[in-house]
């Protein structure tokens, strides 16, 4: 329990993550999100049946958050990971899919200029490289002074003279690493591996547990619909 309150606040809290944890413009759609994800997993975690009104609860959450941030719509992938192991889970990932449809089809047909395909569409098999790549980005911000000279030339004194050495030889040998493929897509493909063998393995898996995979596919779910939707950017 003690590795896992630590995985978890590391996770939450490390350095990488200052920009949305400290940005009032980030936060205010960004944690509705989660609040919204974090609710909807509780009305559902625990229960071998949640009755019906909290699962039309929980579902009604989705649609809340789909609608306060693009991310909102990996809240279904979030929820419909956590009701499949469930007595008559498939019935209702069913349901919960016509009502992300539903939500999805009122969202597209708002009066928004924002809503316009954007040009330039990736290939969907540059779409899945995008996808891993940003899969295997906490590799990238956990050891960024080590990989990119920018940021290991504002590495303090005693230790810059390492970080830059080690950043230049990355670059030379791999290519800048805001734009190069490997080892990102690589530990991308190793991270989704990882989690889909264990939601297949969730029916043994304690509640804990399984409300760790369902916060994993949300991620997951929102690095899909970034490779997708922001492709060009």
């Amino acid at each position: 329990k003690s590795a896992a309150a630590f995985c978890l606040a590391f996770g939450l809290f490390w350095l990488g993550n200052m920009h949305a944890l400290t940005l009032p413009g980030d936060g205010v759609h960004v944690y509705l999100v989660l609040l919204c994800v974090a609710l909807a997993l509780r009305l559902i975690a625990g229960d071998t049946t949640p009755t019906r009104w909290r699962f039309a609860l929980a579902a009604l959450l989705c649609c809340v958050a789909s609608f306060t941030f693009g991310s909102g719509m990996a809240s279904f992938i979030a929820l419909a990971t956590l009701l499949w192991p469930q007595r008559g889970g498939l019935r209702r990932i069913a349901l919960l899919g016509l009502v992300a449809l539903a939500a999805l089809s009122l969202y597209l047909s708002l009066p928004d200029a924002t809503h316009t395909p954007q040009s330039g569409v990736s290939h969907p098999l540059q779409s899945t490289q995008h996808f891993l790549q940003i899969l295997g980005m906490p590799f990238v911000y956990l050891f960024w002074p080590l990989l990119d000279p920018a940021a290991a030339a504002a590495v303090p004194g005693p230790l810059r003279g390492i970080a830059l050495a080690t950043a230049n030889f990355w670059t030379a040998h791999g290519g800048s690493i805001r734009t190069s493929v490997f080892p990102q897509a690589l530990i991308g493909t190793a991270m989704l591996g990882a989690t889909i063998t264990a939601t297949w393995r969730m029916r043994q898996s304690g509640n804990a547990a399984r409300l760790g995979i369902a916060l994993a596919w949300f991620g997951i779910a929102c690095a899909g619909l970034i490779a997708l939707a922001r492709g060009s950017y």
